[in-house]
């Protein structure tokens, strides 16, 4: 067993609880070994999943907000968003340190 089997076991059961719950659930209604059973418990794992990460994501639409409002600038100095965003840290860090 590798490490990272130990760091992601508990992720692992987690998804696979939940995988068979919406399984049981479907298997209710369709033939428990349908395809159709199977198929729809993925699309509903994906959709917890999905709305699991919709707030760790929310913080990050001012700044991808404000980095599309200086994109323009990049493009005249021929640079990118990267190049953009790091000199913009830098500008705000230093009166900061000062």
């Amino acid at each position: 067993m590798q490490w990272y089997d130990q760091l992601l076991s508990p992720l692992i059961w987690g998804v696979s609880w939940i995988i068979v719950q919406f399984h049981k659930l479907f298997g209710l209604v369709f033939l428990p070994d349908s395809g159709w059973a199977w198929g729809l418990s993925i699309v509903f794992l994906t959709l917890v999943i999905r709305a699991a990460l919709i707030p760790p994501f929310l913080p990050l639409g001012p700044t991808a907000g404000a980095l599309r409002a200086i994109a323009p600038l990049g493009a005249y100095l021929g640079i990118g968003l990267l190049a953009i965003a790091l000199l913009a840290i830098r500008l705000v860090a230093i009166p900061l340190a000062a």
